[in-house]
């Protein structure tokens, strides 16, 4: 086998893998976009709303609240 006719193998070789992967990369990319919309076309169309944990009394005044927060909010100012 001459040299010219290795490199015609070897790049009719190359060709059909680079071809192979192209066309699985495209069905992929199409499957994943298929399942994409059978998602959100089959899907729920109810938005779950996550439960929130009970309100617990925990003794503070109510109007010392806002007093709280304010006063967090200027340490965070300070200190950030």
């Amino acid at each position: 086998m001459q040299v010219s006719d290795l490199m015609m193998d070897g790049a009719q070789l190359m060709l059909l893998g680079m071809g192979s992967v192209f066309i699985f990369l495209t069905i992929l990319v199409m499957t994943m976009k298929a399942m994409s919309w059978l998602a959100i076309t089959v899907g729920s169309k109810e938005e779950v709303l996550p439960k929130r944990a009970p309100v617990r009394n925990s003794g503070v005044d109510a109007n010392i609240i806002p007093v709280i927060a304010a006063a967090v909010a200027v340490w965070r100012k300070r200190h950030h």
